[in-house]
């Protein structure tokens, strides 16, 4: 991951691109992916040694969250014409940063990947509080889930659809 950082920090060295502001994005989001990937490579190395991971627990902004999330996938957001809605005013969580990324970022590629042939491909991110719990909604208007599936959501491995590719891990 750091190899592939370090090329996409020659990008701005071989091309001035203060004039595209598409390319400033792309290679922000080539970095913070290189990033995450670096977080999630170190988490796997931690499980095969410790057994677990230990969450670094602290007050998040859901916004800065879920725009770090919907950053990752706005390739596969374009390529598939799907609108994202995202509530301008969701709230401050308690949580471990890379964990949700890794979470809002699954959820948003499932919404994509299981969108089937929609018109009109939308995904809202909605949030809802309750007393001291946050209770945010990934919506969409893809073709759902049935109940035997909805059973099977956590199971490890477990493909829904095996023309869709994935490995089953990511919820």
């Amino acid at each position: 991951m750091n190899s592939i950082k370090g090329i996409a920090s020659l990008i701005p060295m071989e091309v001035d691109i203060t004039q595209s502001k598409d390319m400033q994005e792309y290679v922000q989001y080539i970095d913070e992916t290189c990033d995450l990937m670096t977080n999630l490579i170190t988490d796997i190395t931690e499980i095969a040694k410790l057994g677990k991971i230990e969450n670094k627990l602290e007050v998040l902004d859901a916004n800065e969250i879920m725009n770090l999330a919907s950053n990752l996938v706005q390739g596969r957001l374009l390529e598939h014409q799907v609108k994202l809605y995202v509530n301008n005013k969701l709230p401050t969580m308690y949580g471990d940063r890379n964990r949700l990324v890794q979470v809002f970022e699954n959820l948003l590629d499932n919404a994509i990947k299981y969108m089937g042939d929609q018109k009109d491909p939308i995904v809202r991110i909605e949030a809802q509080e309750h007393r001291q719990e946050i209770q945010i909604n990934v919506i969409d208007n893809g073709s759902g889930m049935s109940e035997n599936e909805l059973d099977k959501l956590f199971v490890p491995f477990e493909r829904f659809d095996g023309s869709v590719e994935g490995s089953g891990l990511g919820l």
